[in-house]
């Protein structure tokens, strides 16, 4: 269904502050939805609207086309996973599963059931009469989803749902939520502000910033092709160059100027008059360094000097100064380790595919 879990035109406000801005946003049923933005920017406050935790200043949040704004949070078919999992401590893994069921008054034979199958879907069989201080964080992240996914909810929110975790477990439990979703298929709406999170789970993100919606779209849509400098910077590295346009040219071209590089053509994310101050954003991926300069045709080229080299293992990140712009470079390594050749203090070539240059507003919002 295109319009599952809808928020229309919702603002929250606390006093003069509004922690959500007029946010309309429709999610689809079944999908991996991802909320992802810095603190503060509304997307926690969105999360708690949609559980029923808090109520909106103005606006409508629609569930399968119901109006459920006003419903409190046990009359609406959303659970929630918490930040610090929110487990009872004196009951075990089975118990805590079961809880919900219990509160619902399903029969003995039904709760025994289903808390069977979620322990197979999280698998946790062998800890099943365990208490939460006995298990893992991991495990016990396992445990509030199967607890919030037993009563068949709609929606389940997760909120900031591997902040608590180290990287390794981090990294397991993202295959791990893929591998649930898969199996139960209903609608996740997460909160997160790790873009790799965002990246990995969501079928779709919104990225929010000041209470609003900077962009909505696809891992690989917002990646690829930011909308804005904010959305640029706060997904992923770029290289953010200051210039100008210095004329509109054919299909939506533009001739675009910037100190240290020749005049050449890209795409602007929007129409700008000729004159207007602009930000080229490249991403390092996209700039190579050689220490012979490159053909000229087809690519954007200028004389830089290496002043840094840092090595990551399967990449190497190289910083080159070209005029008054430090612009950041990586390359991944290959088998015959022909990125060693570019050294530190070294005289070198940077150049970059025009196609790869987005043209955005010259106001920068990094978070």
């Amino acid at each position: 269904m295109e319009h599952f879990l809808e928020f229309d035109d919702v603002t929250r406000s606390f006093g003069a502050v509004h922690a959500v801005d007029h946010v309309s946003i429709s999610i689809r049923q079944g999908e991996v939805f991802g909320l992802l933005g810095p603190s503060g920017c509304g997307k926690t406050t969105l999360l708690r609207l949609a559980a029923g935790f808090d109520q909106p200043t103005s606006g409508r949040i629609l569930l399968n086309g119901r109006d459920i704004t006003a419903l409190p949070p046990n009359k609406r078919p959303v659970n929630t996973v918490f930040q610090n999992y929110a487990l009872f401590p004196h009951l075990s893994v089975w118990e805590n599963i079961a809880f919900g069921l219990r509160v619902a008054g399903r029969s003995k034979a039904e709760i025994k059931t289903e808390v069977s199958r979620m322990l197979g879907l999280i698998q946790l069989e062998a800890h099943a009469d365990k208490k939460p201080a006995q298990i893992s964080g991991g495990q016990k992240q396992r445990v509030a989803i199967a607890r919030a996914l037993i009563n068949k909810p709609e929606v389940l929110l997760l909120d900031e749902p591997l902040a608590a975790l180290d990287l390794k477990l981090r990294q397991r439990m993202l295959l791990e939520l893929n591998k649930i979703h898969e199996e139960v298929g209903t609608t996740f709406v997460f909160v997160t502000h790790d873009q790799g999170e965002a990246m990995s789970l969501s079928n779709r993100i919104a990225v929010m910033n000041h209470g609003r919606v900077e962009q909505l779209g696809t891992p690989h849509e917002i990646y690829t092709a930011p909308s804005t400098s904010f959305v640029a910077s706060f997904i992923g590295d770029t290289n953010f160059i200051p210039g100008k346009i210095a004329a509109a040219g054919p299909n939506d071209r533009a001739t675009v100027e910037a100190s240290g590089f020749p005049a050449f053509d890209a795409v602007p994310q929007k129409q700008f008059p000729a004159g207007a101050a602009v930000l080229i954003s490249v991403r390092p991926e996209k700039i190579s360094l050689s220490a012979e300069r490159p053909p000229d045709v087809g690519l954007v080229v200028s004389r830089c000097q290496v002043e840094d080299v840092i090595y990551l293992g399967s990449e190497s990140r190289y910083a080159a100064r070209v005029g008054d712009h430090r612009i950041w470079a990586a390359r991944l390594h290959d088998r015959d380790h022909s990125s060693d050749s570019i050294r530190k203090g070294q005289d070198a070539w940077l150049h970059f595919s025009p196609d790869d240059a987005l043209v955005l507003e010259a106001v920068t919002d990094k978070a």
